[in-house]
């Protein structure tokens, strides 16, 4: 999912960036916290308020990232049913240092309904949550059990080597498959890994 991010960023495909995005810390949010939490805006907004809401980069509330995940994920857009009912600020969107002057523009147009998040922010955010929830694991059992019973239920990409074999071999891989390795790791991979 990283590497994908970061195409993105590197392509200036914000868009295809923020749902990459949105999609990752909706994941991290229900591998962390799904077993415990069915409500899936509650679990995105406890995920939020845990670990990626830490520092003063992302001025917002974790309900308005929640409302922009809605936005993004449903329809491409900017707003939501919560913010759209004023339950959340819509978010308005800038890529590298400083701020548009559209999104200046909206701010100060309507005052309140506009909160501005630095995307190369929120991708750093998710990539911090990440990695503290893959530290978090080591000392915690029963968190590395759901983040493994998690990554297990993701949707895998099918690598050459794997798709090769499954040609090859169209009754089931061969005794041992399992353990077949390619270069730079297995035969599949997680959109989002948790092994230690």
């Amino acid at each position: 999912m990283f590497d994908a991010i970061a195409i993105c960023r590197s392509q200036v495909l914000d868009i295809p960036l923020l749902v990459l995005t949105y999609t990752a810390l909706d994941a991290l949010a229900w591998a962390v916290y799904g077993d415990a939490m069915a409500d899936v805006k509650d679990r995105f907004v406890k995920f939020c308020n845990d670990h990626v809401l830490l520092d003063d980069k992302i001025l917002c509330a974790a309900l308005d990232l929640y409302a922009a995940r809605c936005a993004m994920l449903h329809s491409l857009g900017w707003e939501s049913r919560l913010s759209e009912k004023g339950h959340a600020k819509a978010i308005t969107y800038s890529f590298g240092p400083g701020q548009s002057q559209a999104i200046r523009f909206l701010e100060q147009k309507d005052p309140g309904r506009f909160v501005s998040v630095n995307g190369d922010d929120l991708v750093s955010a998710l990539r911090s949550a990440y990695e503290r929830i893959r530290e978090l694991a080591r000392s915690d059992p029963a968190l590395l059990q759901r983040l493994q019973q998690a990554e297990g239920k993701q949707l895998a990409g099918i690598t050459p080597g794997l798709a090769r074999m499954m040609a090859e071999h169209p009754d089931g891989p061969p005794q041992g498959a399992r353990n077949v390795q390619r270069s730079g790791g297995s035969l599949y991979s997680a959109s989002i890994s948790f092994r230690m």
